[in-house]
């Protein structure tokens, strides 16, 4: 067994999303979204908790992400966020997984595998209000796909979208644009006829801008214990624990240079440890020089270049330092912790990728 590990603790997932369920308004749906097999966390074994939880849909990034869940026995709805390819519709047809869709060639790929399977397929339009990915960004296009669906009686639409670039920042400018730009998309979806779900709710928006609520919610990071934005509420826990043990102990003189292209040098007699975690495991190689790990409760910086399978410390100051000492990278040691938010800092990115980043030769303990 490696000796760097994450616990997950599912309970405190599901304790998060009951929490931000008692926070919605009356009648809201909540989709988790666990694309990126939950966010580092493994979406097979938390999915079934989060069910019993109240999770009243699934939001996924892919095919294969949404057939892993449906596999495990889950029948609630599951959207696939991301592009469906044609050679795909036809086993999001088969599984009864809904499909965003942003222009008319979709919705005949989409029909064509209703017609193969022998079934209907919901689908959501996406609407691109600002974030110039996926959705449709005209009000003519807009029309065109609406005209699209009402030709199609194999296809249903079942919701439609939007994704906020900004909402999780100070500045609202931006933000209020693609509020009006998204209202503008619903008036006309309206207008035509239809009555589908709306939803545009991310994590910042679900948890600070109750009347963007719409029908639904998508939170992601949210659920994992974060708050993107730059309010902070007080309701969720982080549910990801990373750790490892010190393998070697070494004193080195003042003046030694430490690690790939020596860029640390010591100042005084050091105490180094070294910890069987690197780049390979997700732990970047950019947090050397300016990340710290916490030993028997006490800060230890990160010194030299991150390996790709190890890593040094300083201990020199941590009183007792021994062979097989726990070293929390990630997580709560005594009174002190290091938050995904706080690690992210330290490579200029943000703490989705950190927890997301987390790789597959890590291994998982549920508790």
């Amino acid at each position: 067994m490696r000796q760097t590990y994450a616990i997950i603790k599912p309970s405190v997932i599901a304790d998060n999303l009951k929490n931000i369920k008692q926070h919605l308004k009356k009648g809201v749906r909540l989709m988790a979204v666990i694309k990126a097999d939950a966010y580092g966390h493994g979406a097979s074994s938390i999915a079934l908790e989060l069910v019993a939880a109240g999770a009243d849909a699934f939001g996924v990034a892919s095919i294969d992400e949404a057939v892993e869940l449906r596999q495990l026995g889950i029948s609630i709805p599951i959207l696939i966020l991301g592009a469906t390819g044609a050679d795909d519709a036809v086993d999001a047809v088969r599984y009864n997984v809904s499909m965003t869709v942003w222009y008319p060639a979709q919705i005949e790929a989409i029909r064509d595998a209703c017609i193969a399977v022998g079934k209907k397929a919901a689908v959501h339009l996406k609407i691109d209000t600002g974030m110039g990915r996926l959705g449709v960004r005209t009000d003519n296009e807009l029309i065109e796909m609406l005209r699209s669906i009402e030709k199609t009686n194999e296809v249903e639409l079942e919701g439609v979208f939007t994704h906020f670039a900004t909402a999780d920042e100070a500045d609202s400018a931006y933000f209020s644009k693609q509020i009006a730009r998204f209202q503008q998309a619903v008036s006309i979806v309206h207008n035509r006829g239809f009555n589908p779900l709306i939803h545009a709710g991310n994590s910042a928006v679900t948890l600070h801008f109750p009347e963007l609520h719409f029908d639904m919610v998508r939170p992601g990071f949210a659920l994992y214990g974060y708050d993107p934005g730059p309010d902070s509420v007080d309701y969720l826990h982080p549910a990801m624990q990373w750790e490892s043990r010190i393998v070697n102990l070494k004193w080195v003189q003042a003046h030694e240079g430490v690690s790939y292209g020596a860029t640390y040098h010591t100042d005084k007699e050091t105490l180094i440890a070294t910890v069987p975690v690197g780049y390979a495991d997700g732990y970047r190689r950019s947090i050397g020089n300016s990340g710290y790990v916490l030993v028997k409760g006490n800060r230890a910086p990160v010194i030299g270049r991150v390996c790709m399978d190890q890593m040094m410390i300083d201990v020199t100051n941590i009183p007792g330092i021994e062979l097989n000492d726990k070293v929390v990278l990630l997580g709560e040691m005594d009174n002190e912790s290091i938050t995904a938010n706080e690690m992210g800092s330290w490579q200029d990115t943000i703490g989705y990728e950190v927890l997301c980043a987390v790789g597959k030769r890590v291994p998982r303990f549920y508790e």
